[in-house]
C-alpha cells in the first residue's frame, strides 16, 4: 500500500500534499483496491529476481577463482543480471499503479506502440 502511495505522489509532484492526504483521496476515487493495484508484478519480480541472482552467483562463481575478486565478480555480474530483468518489470508495475488496467494489457499495447524493444 505504501509504495502505490508513494508512486501516486511521485506522478502527482504536489509540494504540500502529505502521504495520509493522497492515501485518503486515492481511496475515495478508487476505493481500497487501489492500495494492491500493480502488485502481483512486485511479487512476481521479487521471486525472479531473486532466482536470477543466486543462479548467476552460483554459476559464476563457480568459474571464477576462490578469490575476494572473484566473489566481488561474481557479485557484480548477478547484479547486473538482475537489474536487467527487474527494470522493465518495475516500469510495468508503476505503469499498473498510475493507469490501472493488467500487466498484461499494458505490456501489449507498450509492443503495439513501440515494438518488442520498446
Amino acid at each position: 500500500p505504501l509504495d502505490a502511495v508513494k508512486v501516486r505522489m511521485q506522478h502527482l509532484q504536489q509540494p504540500h500534499l502529505t502521504t495520509w492526504r493522497c492515501a485518503v483521496d486515492m481511496m475515495r476515487e478508487s476505493g481500497p483496491l487501489v492500495f494492491v493495484r500493480g502488485s502481483g508484478a512486485p511479487l512476481l519480480n521479487s521471486v525472479l529476481m531473486n532466482t536470477v541472482m543466486f543462479v548467476v552467483f552460483a554459476e559464476v562463481r563457480a568459474a571464477l577463482p576462490e578469490t575476494t575478486g572473484g566473489a566481488l565478480a561474481a557479485g557484480a555480474i548477478s547484479g547486473l543480471a538482475q537489474s536487467m530483468l527487474s527494470t522493465p518489470v518495475d516500469l510495468l508495475k508503476i505503469q499498473v499503479q498510475l493507469r490501472g488496467g493488467t500487466p498484461l494489457s499494458l505490456l501489449r499495447g507498450l509492443v503495439v506502440r513501440r515494438g518488442v524493444l520498446g
